[in-house]
């Protein structure tokens, strides 16, 4: 089932994302269960802005996706962008993603967005990512590139 986040699912939610966090190319820096709470507290008390879904397989949390939408920062048109889409590794392939991207594009449309940006940055199956995304609709907009600081 994909439903939206309740603060019931926030444990489970935290250690998904410790696991993502550990999965992905950003393992290297911290990991700040407050900050990520906030944020998913965000799509209840303004859910226009703030999105965050969950896939829940048997009454477990098995994969969420997060997102934002903003005004672009050189005008007044809106832009949707994720924070985070993730499965757990034994429910990629099964669907789930492509179900929780649908709901995403769909509340992203509906807040009037000119855009809808997906930024699958954290190194995980990036091949078959593309591949889905772009089935979807989704262009490659450039390049992402990243060097680490100090």
């Amino acid at each position: 089932m994909i439903r939206p986040y309740h603060p019931d699912d926030q444990t489970d939610m935290l250690f998904m994302l410790r696991q993502f966090h550990s999965e992905s190319s950003m393992s290297h820096v911290n990991f700040n269960p407050r900050r990520v709470s906030s944020l998913m507290r965000s799509s209840i008390d303004d859910p226009d802005t703030t999105f965050c879904y969950v896939c829940e397989i048997d009454g477990k949390v098995v994969g969420s996706l997060a997102a934002v939408v903003t005004p672009y920062f050189f005008g007044d048109d809106l832009i949707s962008t994720d924070y985070w889409l993730y499965l757990y590794p034994e429910y990629r392939g099964r669907m789930y993603g492509v179900k929780l991207l649908k709901k995403y594009i769909n509340w992203a449309n509906i807040q009037g967005v000119k855009e809808v940006m997906l930024s699958p940055a954290s190194g995980i199956s990036m091949d078959r990512t593309e591949k889905i995304l772009a089935k979807m609709g989704f262009q490659p907009s450039g390049i992402q590139m990243k060097m680490r600081g100090s």
